[in-house]
């Protein structure tokens, strides 16, 4: 998303805040802030519209107080942190529900992130999206790779609960 964004003439650079829902667009010395505007907004899609300054909305504010905004450089890394997050909590409750055993709960963690790394690295290698739930189908084909990848640390039974149950917990 923000490589399209940062396509967009007149955009020096493009941010988006931790939450992936707030972007901060820096305009070039030239822009014509009207026209960029309007491209940004189609950009993002319906829903998405543009904060006037002085800006009093907290996420906006946060850019002036030193949180935490990504530019195109680094945002794969906060999606590589997500997949991290994702995984040992996911990991974690499919083994309690499916009572596996500590190895394999270890096994089933580094298994799912580096799926979910896949998928975001791919989506990410796209240029982004704007579709609000692209994760649904990115994360179901990485749901089958992790239950196929699984089968030789569980048994085909739970390989397949598994894959149910991690469809429960997305």
């Amino acid at each position: 998303m923000l490589a399209r964004l940062n396509a967009i003439s007149g955009v020096a650079c493009s941010h988006v805040d931790a939450t992936g829902q707030h972007f901060l667009i820096e305009l070039g010395s030239e822009a014509n802030d009207e026209k960029v505007s309007a491209q940004v907004v189609a950009v993002l899609g319906a829903g998405s519209q543009k904060l006037e300054a002085p800006w009093d909305e907290p996420h906006a504010a946060g850019w002036t107080r030193g949180e935490l905004w990504l530019d195109s450089n680094n945002i794969l890394t906060l999606s590589f942190l997500e997949a991290r997050m994702l995984s040992a909590r996911w990991s974690a409750r499919a083994g309690k529900e499916l009572g596996l055993p500590a190895e394999a709960v270890r096994e089933l963690g580094e298994v799912l992130r580096e799926e979910l790394d896949r998928e975001f690295e791919r989506v990410h290698a796209q240029g982004g999206t704007s579709e609000r739930t692209w994760y649904v189908r990115a994360f179901a084909s990485a749901f089958d790779r992790v239950a196929d990848r699984m089968k030789g640390a569980i048994s085909r039974d739970q390989a397949e609960a598994l894959r149910a149950v991690l469809d429960r917990l997305l």
